[in-house]
């Protein structure tokens, strides 16, 4: 069998240069894993091995599209896909951006799809963070039951799946 690919361009080819978000070039797709992490009382977490773990991809055109496939999940548990806001001193954690909600099917994976609400951006310290610098979205998949709305009432983290980094 033979497929003949076919490239539509406009007229005026493409854009000059790469678009630039927050100081960084990004192309018009952008992934994302998630993790599942071992939660720790002081520095950065560490990624399971052989753990739960996601993939989102963006497109950024006219409206940001995302789909989000999860893996290795609790079977027939209702996960959502946040854009988390840091709580400051006090939780919890409220007005938190809501992407999307999703039942992981008998094979612990979890598809959710649409299009990007706004972000919660969170500003980190450029030197004294051990985490992050500068300022990102963090995306995490979190378990429906632990959700109110736009706040994170619950805290699982066990349970959870957390950005590999910040998404711009």
């Amino acid at each position: 069998m033979l497929f003949c690919a076919t490239t539509l361009a406009s007229a005026r080819g493409p854009p000059e240069g790469r678009p630039v978000r927050h100081g960084r070039a990004v192309g018009p797709a952008e992934h994302l894993y998630l993790y599942e992490k071992t939660p720790v009382a002081e520095g950065a977490w560490t990624v399971v091995e052989d753990g739960a773990w996601g993939k989102m991809m963006a497109l950024r055109f006219y409206k940001t599209f995302f789909v989000f496939n999860g893996h290795q999940l609790v079977a027939n548990t209702s996960y959502t896909l946040i854009s988390y806001k840091e709580p400051g001193a006090s939780w919890p954690a409220t007005d938190c951006g809501i992407l999307g909600t999703g039942i992981a099917d008998e094979e612990g994976n979890v598809h959710i799809m649409g299009f990007l609400p706004p972000l919660v951006y969170n500003t980190y310290p450029t030197e004294t963070s051990d985490e992050y610098s500068g300022m990102g979205a963090k995306i995490w998949l979190v378990l429906s039951s632990d959700m109110d709305g736009t706040t994170l009432q619950g805290w699982n983290p066990t349970e959870y799946l957390f950005e590999g980094r910040l998404l711009l």
